[in-house]
């Protein structure tokens, strides 16, 4: 589904991502763990059109997506949920959720009710400031946005940054909800232990290069992941 080739990104003299090549396949939960500045995150950003590449390719169902605009990239349905939620504090749960379907032409009162049904906290707080949610909470309505925008891939960034472990699970309970119902997800996460339990396929990235590839359960049994990332 999503294929990158050969990526190499760079900030300046500095290259932050070096030859990376990942393939996630249509309907799977592919995940990329690695330590902070690893790179993850600058593949992201080239995924969303936010970034230009220093050289490689990346394609969606076939479709170039390094021709394209970061707006005609959520057009094709690729969604990023940033790190840091990003979400805008001086408006209401509600007026955030509905940004999250700025480009489409379609009714989505049935978005709504399925956002409302994973997220029921957020149905109670409909009209709150969303500055005023809990970390938790704010990290449920970045990624309800995100559902808004019809997603054929999501993009999470960090998902479970700065939450305490019962809401961790939740939301990543929460992304296997969403998979189950036909979005395929590309999850770049820090908490190895979680991301690697609900993967299909994983890889681990070290100072911008893959390091190690293979399925969830393979990483996990690995020495060197256990080592470096499991606390093993």
């Amino acid at each position: 589904m999503l294929e990158i080739k050969d990526l190499s990104v760079s900030y300046g003299m500095i290259e932050a991502v070096k030859g990376v090549n990942i393939t996630i396949k249509d309907g799977e939960i592919c995940t990329l763990i690695g330590a902070n500045g690893a790179g993850k995150t600058t593949i992201m950003h080239t995924i969303s059109g936010l970034l230009t590449p220093k050289s490689g390719q990346i394609f969606l169902d076939g479709e170039d997506l390094l021709k394209m605009d970061s707006e005609e990239i959520v057009k094709r349905g690729v969604i990023q949920v940033p790190e840091g939620r990003r979400i805008f504090q001086k408006m209401s749960v509600y007026e955030n959720i509905l940004l999250g379907a700025y480009q489409r032409k379609d009714s989505y009162d049935d978005e709504f009710e399925y956002i409302y049904s994973l997220f029921p906290i957020l149905k109670e707080r409909t009209s709150q400031l969303a500055g005023t949610l809990s970390g938790g909470e704010q990290q449920m309505l970045a990624i309800a946005r995100a559902l808004m925008a019809k997603p054929k891939i999501m993009l999470l960034d960090e998902p479970s940054m700065g939450l305490a472990p019962l809401l961790v699970r939740n939301i990543f309970d929460i992304i296997k909800t969403i998979n189950s119902t036909g979005t395929t997800i590309f999850l770049v996460e820090q908490n190895a232990s979680m991301a690697l339990a609900i993967a299909n396929h994983a890889y681990v990235m070290e100072t911008g290069r893959i390091a190690l590839e293979g399925s969830g359960e393979e990483l996990s049994a690995s020495e060197k992941v256990q080592k470096l990332y499991l606390g093993g």
